[in-house]
């Protein structure tokens, strides 16, 4: 048989712990911080990521055998000496902890007519790369510029990018 409630209480469990001051009133919702406001339309924040470059379709492909063509560059900026420094790099939008994996630049594409060009490669995760890696990186894959027959002009897409060796 269930223990006897005590004198004066209802039966069931005893839930007063769970309320605010015990006064048997419900707690305070959570509060929150205010939403952050939307970033400015024309900004590469405000270009929704695609997580693969095959979401691209053709524009994907294309853009996808270029970095295939730029790895061995990209894998020399690990050689050079300013990589040896070993000073890591400057965090950027993404916050992921520092040393815990590849450094992913996030690729700002615009398409043109007939061309995609690698607008910008900031850093969307910050790994274990060092700055001398990151800047030498950007610097192979800024401004690069690959041939799409079909591409349209005007459109903007942002993928991520792992560093890697």
């Amino acid at each position: 048989a269930p223990p006897a409630p005590a004198a004066g209480r209802p039966p069931g469990p005893d839930l007063s712990r769970y309320a605010a001051g015990g006064t048997g009133a419900p707690p305070q919702p959570m509060a929150y911080a205010p939403a952050a406001p939307p970033p400015p339309a024309n900004s590469w924040e405000a270009v929704r990521p695609v997580a693969r470059l095959a979401a691209l379709g053709p524009v994907g492909v294309a853009v996808h055998g270029r970095l295939q063509e730029l790895q061995p560059a990209l894998s020399e900026c690990f050689d050079r000496p300013a990589a040896a420094r070993g000073v890591r790099s400057a965090p950027g939008a993404g916050e992921g902890a520092e040393g815990a994996g590849p450094t992913v630049l996030m690729l700002e594409l615009e398409e043109g007519p007939d061309r995609v060009r690698i607008a910008g490669a900031p850093v969307a995760t910050r790994g274990d790369a060092p700055e001398g890696v990151v800047a030498c990186a950007q610097h192979v894959l800024e401004g690069e510029t690959v041939p799409v027959p079909g591409a349209r002009g005007g459109a903007r897409h942002r993928v991520p990018h792992a560093l890697i060796p």
